[in-house]
C-alpha cells in the first residue's frame, strides 16, 4: 500500500491555450488605422514673443520669459527709446537701464511721462529675438491700434 502524499499541492506551470467550457476570443476584422494629429510647426527661431505685465510704482516690469527669449541676462545695460507712442528696449553697452533678476527692466521716469503710465498699469511686451529688440506698448497705443481697426476694445464694430 502507497502512503498519502505530505507536502504542498504542486500548480502547473503552464496554462493550456484552451479552458473547456471559457469563452473564446473571435478573429478580429481588419481593424482600421486611426489618423495621426498633424504636429504645429516648429516656432521660427525669430519670432515674437509676447507677454503682459504691469508696471509697479518704481516703473518696473518684469517677465521672465520675454526676458530668456532674448537672451538678456541680469545685468545687461539695455537703451530706451519712444517712437510713436511705444517704448523701444534693445540691448547696448551705453543703455540708462539694467535687466535685473526675475527678468525686471525698469523704465526711466522720462519714459513713463512720454507714455503716460501710471503704477498698475498693464503694458503689451513684444520681443523680437533676431532684433534683440523688447516693444513695450502701453493702454494708449493699443487703444490706438484697435480703433485705427475699426475695432472697439469690447471687440465689436467702432
Amino acid at each position: 500500500m502507497l502512503a498519502p502524499a505530505v507536502g504542498p499541492l504542486l500548480t502547473p506551470l503552464f496554462v493550456p491555450a484552451v479552458v473547456p467550457g471559457s469563452l473564446q476570443r473571435r478573429p478580429v476584422a481588419a481593424r482600421t488605422v486611426l489618423p495621426l494629429a498633424a504636429v504645429p510647426a516648429p516656432r521660427p527661431i525669430d519670432a515674437a514673443v509676447y507677454g503682459m505685465a504691469a508696471i509697479d510704482d518704481r516703473g518696473r516690469i518684469a517677465d521672465l520669459p520675454i526676458v530668456r527669449a532674448l537672451r538678456w541676462d541680469p545685468g545687461t545695460c539695455v537703451g530706451v527709446e519712444v517712437d510713436g507712442g511705444v517704448a523701444m528696449l534693445t540691448a547696448r553697452p551705453d543703455g540708462v537701464a539694467r535687466v535685473a533678476h526675475a527678468g525686471r527692466v525698469r523704465l526711466p521716469a522720462s519714459v513713463r511721462h512720454q507714455l503716460r503710465l501710471a503704477p498698475g498699469d498693464r503694458v503689451l511686451l513684444v520681443a523680437r529675438p533676431a532684433a534683440a529688440q523688447l516693444v513695450v506698448y502701453p493702454p494708449a497705443a493699443l487703444a490706438a491700434i484697435l480703433s485705427s481697426t475699426g475695432l472697439t476694445a469690447s471687440g465689436g464694430p467702432a
